[in-house]
């Protein structure tokens, strides 16, 4: 399996946050279907999927858990990773609402993306990066700027309270304008992140453990253990030995 992740042109990177593919080839040394899991993830992604049984577009909401999902071979998933803090009105739906889920689209947007070849190897992201800035320029966008610097400060590792701090807006309305924003509470955002980098240095940088650990704010490695196995429901371990199947490459 092959996960693939790119940057967007610099002229939409304040909408999206990049583009990822997830391939899935035939191996004849392979059992399927696969029963995949992912980390959880704090923001909204687009996916154009390519497989077998099913062809279209859903929505990947955001997930405060592990996402699960069947894989066969042959299939292919696109995703638009969308920042965080910009509602696309298109879709008509609150980003509350598919928390921990998945949904269709509507026909404008299925529409917006039919004649975009996914499929395995894909690598046209310069044909992709056109289609979406004209989707883009087609719809109403809504970005919040509280909410953009609260993001941008938790990807630096900022403490929640150091940064609402500086903001002279009452802490309940902060808190009611984020949520509402991303789908997801600020501590529910630093988590993710928190883990995300954390197995990010494990994985990409081959980093110690520990070290990747205490890196990204766990207390001990006792702490991250315990936090991945209340999202993960799995073992750390088994976690990464399963990682080291999928080939991944940022850039």
């Amino acid at each position: 399996m092959k996960y693939t992740e790119r940057l967007p042109s610099d002229h939409i990177k304040d909408i999206v946050q990049n583009y990822w593919t997830f391939e899935v080839p035939e191996n004849p040394d392979v059992v399927f279907p696969i029963s995949h899991e992912t980390l959880p993830e704090n923001t909204l992604s687009l996916v154009l999927i390519n497989q077998p049984h099913f062809k279209g577009v859903r929505l990947l909401g955001p997930h405060t858990k592990k996402y699960s999902q069947s894989l066969v071979p042959n299939a292919i998933f696109l995703g638009i990773k969308l920042q965080p803090w910009i509602t696309i009105h298109a879709f008509d739906i609150c980003k509350t609402q598919i928390l921990n889920a998945t949904t269709d689209t509507s026909a404008f947007v299925q529409n917006q993306f039919k004649d975009m070849d996914v499929h395995m190897g894909f690598d046209n992201f310069e044909a992709l990066d056109k289609q979406v800035s004209h989707f883009l320029n087609g719809v109403d966008i809504t970005k919040n700027d509280m909410v953009k610097y609260i993001c941008l400060e938790l990807n630096n590792g900022k403490p929640i309270l150091d940064i609402i701090s500086k903001i002279p807006v009452s802490t309940r309305v902060i808190q009611k304008k984020f949520k509402e924003t991303t789908g997801i509470t600020m501590k529910q955002y630093a988590s993710i992140n928190r883990q995300r980098n954390t197995w990010k240095a494990i994985i990409l940088e081959n980093k110690n453990t520990l070290d990747a650990v205490l890196d990204n704010g766990f207390f001990d490695q006792s702490h991250f253990i315990n936090e991945f196995k209340k999202i993960m429901n799995r073992s750390h371990s088994d976690f990464q030995t399963y990682l080291t199947s999928v080939k991944m490459t940022f850039q």
